[in-house]
Formats: structure tokens, C-alpha cells, sequence
């Protein structure tokens, strides 16, 4: 699955996303708010590979924020329709552990983001802040 179909999948069109960029190298972010049909689309998605060419690690928000949001705190959430957990330390070990429990649920996706760092990810409807 790319990119874009992942957004598509997970997201419905006009809900509104966070696309932060950082490069710890220089000390740069990058932060664009818009629509998941927006940042699907092939130029967007265009954009984000020449930024990750260029040492930027991309991250989009997990979920939907509300219309007037400048930001993506826990106050800017319109929607929530993914939790994770982000295993940045022996995260392979973890993420194999946590697919050992019996009292979770299956993730939906596991990314392994670099070296030993994973994201799990888990769809889910009907919560609130």
C-alpha cells in the first residue's frame, strides 16, 4: 500500500490532516494543514518525497482535526479515528511482544518507520478525547 492509498483508506476526503516534516540536521519543520484529498494527491505526494530526499522525516496526523486548528494538539482533534504506539527503543522486540498478548486487539498496521522503530497502528470508531 502507498502512500496515498493509506490516506484514502483511512481518512475520508475532507477530513483535515497535520503533515509535519522535520530534518534534525538542520533544525528545520515543516508543518501544512490540509484536506486528506489534498495531501494524497500525486503533487503533494510528489512534494513529500523530494522533502524526504532532501533528510526530511514526514509524519501525518493520526486523526482529523477540527475546521479552525492551526496546530495539532490534543485540543485541535475533531475526530479520533486511529490510536498507536510508537516503539522508538528495541522495537522490533516490542512489537513482536505486543503481537504475542491476548488482551489486544490486532493491530491494523505495524510500519517499520527505520531501523528498529515501529508505529503500530490500530483503526478505531466512536472514541472521544
Amino acid at each position: 500500500m502507498n502512500a496515498s492509498e493509506y490516506i484514502r483508506s483511512n481518512f475520508e476526503p475532507s477530513d483535515r490532516l497535520a503533515v509535519v516534516l522535520i530534518n534534525k540536521r538542520a533544525g528545520a519543520v515543516i508543518q501544512r494543514l490540509s484536506t486528506a484529498a489534498l495531501i494524497a494527491k500525486p503533487d503533494f505526494q510528489a512534494w513529500l518525497k523530494l522533502k524526504n530526499s532532501q533528510a526530511f522525516e514526514v509524519y501525518i496526523s493520526m486523526n482529523a482535526l477540527k475546521p479552525d486548528a492551526r496546530g495539532r494538539t490534543k485540543a485541535d482533534v475533531a475526530e479520533i479515528r486511529h490510536v498507536y504506539l510508537d516503539f522508538d527503543e528495541n522495537g522490533t522486540a516490542a512489537a513482536h511482544a505486543l503481537l504475542k498478548r491476548t488482551d489486544l486487539p490486532t493491530p491494523n498496521y505495524m510500519v517499520n518507520t527505520s531501523k528498529d522503530k515501529w508505529q503500530v497502528i490500530w483503526r478505531v470508531a466512536g472514541f472521544t478525547r
